[in-house]
């Protein structure tokens, strides 16, 4: 994981040094990954959040919808709140950019948090 990590944190710099606003969230969204997969919740969150905000900068619907689903995980865990609004948000996102398979993903996403016996709104 420290290889990675090191990589994508240096694919971050050269992209935000040559003002790459889509290179920079795609390096974040890699952080993203490893840090959720260490179960670094807060330090993934950070990666994520930044990353779909970049998308969403750059018009990347796509990396956007991603981002905020894979937020929606972290947030699963812990916050239903706040995973019910990365997942709607990702899925009204995959909607509009005609991405049947993530909106469908999604929705299962945010049908199975509300139908789960620890779903607080």
């Amino acid at each position: 994981y420290d290889q990675a990590t090191s990589s994508y944190s240096q694919a971050q710099e050269i992209h935000t040094r040559i003002g790459s606003d889509k290179g920079r969230a795609d390096a974040l969204y890699g952080l993203g990954e490893i840090y959720h997969s260490q179960s670094k919740d807060d330090q993934a969150e950070s990666s994520y959040n930044e990353a779909q905000q970049l998308y969403a900068r750059v018009g990347h619907g796509a990396g956007q919808a991603k981002a905020l689903y894979r937020l929606g995980e972290v947030y699963r865990q812990s916050r239903n709140d706040r995973a019910t609004s990365s997942y709607a948000k990702a899925k009204e996102i995959y909607a509009r950019i005609g991405d049947h398979h993530g909106e469908l993903q999604a929705g299962w996403a945010l049908s199975s948090l509300r139908f789960s016996p620890s779903f607080v709104p």
